[in-house]
């Protein structure tokens, strides 16, 4: 065979092996079960914008709000939170976890929107151990289109630990704008 047959060859084996790593994590698990740890995933409640079940760094609605813009499949509201360099707005929700080893799934519907140059938005997840809180988790996105954002992890804990999801505005002193979030699920995959 000549040279120059083989290098198409190559370069056709190479793409085909390579469409197999770039499967999502989304892609690459056991569909989740439908259960939802946190409570108020949709920041909507009868209808109603709502913060239940999450706590918040602040209740000045400046930093912490909600909005009518929504990803598909996302009812009537999502939050919205404000970007600053000093106190970006936060949410959380904390979950008394099953002790042992479990593999978690974190999901949101996440987006920017820009008033400068530049937002961001975080997502986190993180656990309580012998009363020290780490972060396990944690993704920054800054699309100003609707994205499903997926995190897996997987953790073991004991009696007594807790796990903590955050949504949260970009916390730089050049993003100016907010991060909105709906459809928060973290889900216990086994």
């Amino acid at each position: 065979m000549r040279t120059q047959n083989i290098f198409p060859i190559i370069i056709c084996v190479i793409s085909l092996a390579t469409q197999g790593c770039s499967k999502s994590e989304n892609q690459i698990v056991n569909p989740p079960s439908d259960t939802n740890l946190l409570v108020n995933g949709s920041f909507e409640i009868s209808g109603g914008a709502s913060l239940q079940g999450w706590q918040t760094n602040t209740s000045d609605t400046a930093f912490i709000s909600f909005s009518t813009d929504v990803p598909i499949n996302g009812g009537s509201f999502s939050l919205r939170l404000r970007n600053e360099w000093t106190f970006p707005g936060a949410v959380w929700q904390t979950i008394v976890p099953s002790s042992g080893t479990h593999r978690y799934r974190l999901s949101a519907s996440a987006k920017v929107l820009r008033s400068g140059a530049m937002a961001d938005g975080r997502i986190s997840i993180g656990i309580k151990q012998a009363g020290i809180w780490n972060t396990t988790k944690s993704f920054s996105f800054s699309d100003t289109m609707w994205t499903e954002i997926v995190m897996l992890d997987t953790l073991t804990t004991v009696t007594g630990d807790t796990l903590r999801v955050s949504l949260a505005g970009g916390g730089t002193q050049f993003s100016f704008g907010y991060a909105l979030f709906d459809l928060v699920k973290f889900q216990k995959l086994d």
